[in-house]
């Protein structure tokens, strides 16, 4: 009656739904048929209600398995469920009893991490776990994830790229070590073994034939075998200039510049050999020049090399006398005609002209014409014959080739042929005659001599026409013309007055006797 909230009249006992104070007890409703009067009835409240009453373990105001209260309101197994008298459960998973509930990842029996299934009960990183129970969680090898006893995992189970099928390092790989992700191994260059993508390992050799580079490269040229440390060798041969070869033309025959074992260039040729890792071209010296340290050199100027594959400067010829060369010929030039040089001379104005003949130094000799002579090689002119003096040969070396004139000769001669002076005649070169009487000689060199025109007479060795006089009893000037002398006489003139008739012709003229 009043404020209780029911009465079961009668009882004052508890657990009955009607507390000994009135009151509805927990996990109970109470009803009063009239709210008044009449006695309370109170019946337990039913399971998934939330509150635990009665022989309820649990009530989690659910009526779902699996989460640590059953749909009878058990307490599940693996599972704590708080029992409060008129309250809700609250269950919670029991981590490390072995059995795994639905809030747990995996449940191995104990509270130890890095063994697949953590202190939490949650499934570690690489690692798979059965349903057994006890669970047991085993890292997956090959899956990428690095974890349990796994040494590496490269996400693959392949070998031979530094972590192995069974996820175990394999040697000459460095790989790195981190929890939970995935393994990158890389080659260690310079630790002898060839793994991975190196070309080569020999173990960081400091040789300087060892062309295994820095990088676990195989240099150009070299072939590396398959041990360990590798070994690393040019290959003579092969092309490629490399390590200690002198050359490499690409085979093995010795004869061609290279030599067999590519440890040396041959004597007599040149071979490029400042181009690493390409093939080495030879080729012979050729005529004119000759092989010093590998390098095909030109014979010196003035000698002359007619043979190829020479490896010395002695075997370069000296040009001799007459001939000359600048440099790297196959035979010495000749001087040109009627010229000449000495021994090793090297260009062609060392040629000069010979005696006899003039011109310029390695140009065109021009013989001493006739009347002129040269004594001395070189390019100096022709010398004239002295006065009174005459020379007929060509090309003259010395001054005895002029020879004095005759007699009577013109004394200022200077030529080739003496011609006789004036007022004498005869060829050149011979005894020259005083002209003739009555006649005369007016040219030096004439070998005829002119008649004094008629009614003239002239001494021998005249020199003018104008030394010839008119004859006694003719009259002109000297030289003609000469016309006979004309007398007039008187009529009674006896014959023996007359000149002579071989002198004179007389005639009669106006009446007068003309003899």
């Amino acid at each position: 009656m009043g404020t209780e909230a029911c009465d079961d009249r009668g009882s004052t006992n508890a657990g009955d739904g009607s507390s000994d104070k009135c009151t509805v007890e927990s996990g109970y409703t109470c009803t009063n048929d009239d709210g008044v009067d009449q006695a309370s009835t109170c019946a337990a409240t039913s399971c998934g209600d939330g509150v635990v009453t009665g022989l309820e373990e649990c009530d989690d105001g659910n009526l779902e398995s699996k989460d640590g209260c059953s749909s009878s309101c058990v307490i599940e197994w693996g599972w704590n469920c708080s029992r409060l008298v008129c309250g809700q459960s609250s269950c919670n998973e029991v981590c490390g009893n072995t059995i795994k509930t639905n809030g747990e990842g995996c449940d191995d029996g104990n509270s130890d991490d890095l063994d697949g299934c953590s202190h939490s009960c949650i499934v570690e990183c690489g690692f798979v776990c059965d349903g057994a129970e006890p669970q047991i969680c085993v890292s997956e090898c090959g899956d990428g994830i690095l974890a349990s006893d796994e040494a590496c995992d490269n996400k693959d189970t392949a070998n031979d790229d530094g972590c192995s099928s069974t996820c175990t390092k394999e040697a000459g790989l460095g790989c790195t070590k981190t929890t939970c992700r995935q393994t990158s191994c890389t080659a260690i260059c310079g630790d002898g073994l060839k793994v991975g993508n190196e070309a080569c390992d020999d173990g960081g050799s400091t040789n300087a034939s060892a062309r295994c580079s820095d990088e676990c490269t195989v240099e150009c040229g070299f072939v590396c075998d398959a041990k360990e440390c590798q070994v690393c060798a040019s290959e003579c041969g092969d092309g490629i200039l490399a390590s200690d070869e002198a050359c490499d033309d690409a085979n093995t025959i010795s004869g061609d510049g290279c030599s067999s074992t590519c440890d040396d260039t041959e004597s007599g040729w040149e071979c490029d050999t400042t181009i690493a890792c390409q093939e080495t071209t030879c080729e012979q010296c050729a005529a004119g020049k000759y092989e010093l340290d590998g390098v095909c050199q030109d014979c010196p100027a003035g000698t002359h090399l007619p043979t190829e594959g020479s490896s010395s400067s002695l075997d370069c010829i000296e040009c001799q006398a007459g001939q000359y060369s600048n440099s790297a010929l196959t035979e010495c030039n000749a001087c040109t005609n009627n010229s000449n040089s000495f021994k090793t001379n090297t260009t062609l104005t060392a040629c000069t002209c010979n005696t006899g003949w003039t011109g310029p130094d390695g140009g065109e000799c021009i013989a001493c014409e006739t009347g002129k002579y040269k004594i001395d090689q070189g390019n100096w002119p022709c010398n004239q014959c002295g006065s009174g003096k005459h020379s007929n040969q060509t090309s003259a070396i010395s001054e005895t080739a002029c020879s004095e004139c005759s007699e009577n000769s013109d004394p200022n001669i200077k030529s080739s042929a003496c011609r006789c002076q004036i007022g004498f005649f005869g060829d050149d070169n011979t005894e020259c005659i005083a002209s003739k009487k009555d006649t005369n000689q007016d040219a030096i060199g004439s070998v005829v001599c002119n008649e004094c025109p008629a009614n003239s007479v002239s001494p021998e060795g005249s020199t003018a026409k104008t030394v010839c006089a008119c004859k006694l009893g003719c009259q002109g000037k000297n030289g003609g013309p000469c016309q006979p002398e004309v007398k007039y006489l008187p009529s009674d003139a006896s014959l023996q007055d007359l000149p002579s008739a071989s002198d004179v012709m007389v005639k009669m003229v106006v009446g007068l006797k003309f003899l």
